[in-house]
């Protein structure tokens, strides 16, 4: 008997809005880290510019972390779980993404960076 989720999965990602789905996942855990920010910080308001601002993070994010699941071969399942935990985390996904950037290529620190931008300049 087929599995009728991974048949819905399999359509979704075989047809054009493929990555769309992702990003909604990465969209929904933007939307749900904003949603208990504003639930646990009483002084803070709902606003739309910053919802939206959120969802631009964590689709940003999202995008990202499709690409980098492609490139370990991960399953959808875990692509689409790591997709949606990285656009709850947003900003400090990239932070983490970053500092793993960091350690894998040597010469990459900002201090690097600077040095070479300096050294390129003069």
């Amino acid at each position: 008997m087929p599995d009728p989720i991974q048949n819905f999965i399999d359509r979704v990602a075989e047809g054009h809005y493929g990555y769309l789905w992702f990003v909604v996942l990465a969209l929904w855990g933007g939307t749900v880290n904003y949603i208990s920010r504003v639930k646990h910080n009483h002084p803070i308001r709902f606003s739309i510019a910053e919802l939206v601002g959120e969802w631009s993070i964590s689709g940003f994010v999202g995008v990202i972390t499709i690409y980098v699941c492609l490139e370990l071969e991960l399953s959808i399942y875990m692509t689409g779980a790591l997709v949606a935990i990285a656009g709850h985390m947003g900003g400090r996904a990239l932070f983490l993404m970053e500092l793993c950037l960091i350690r894998k290529i040597p010469g990459l620190t900002s201090k690097d960076l600077e040095k070479r931008r300096e050294d390129n300049e003069l």
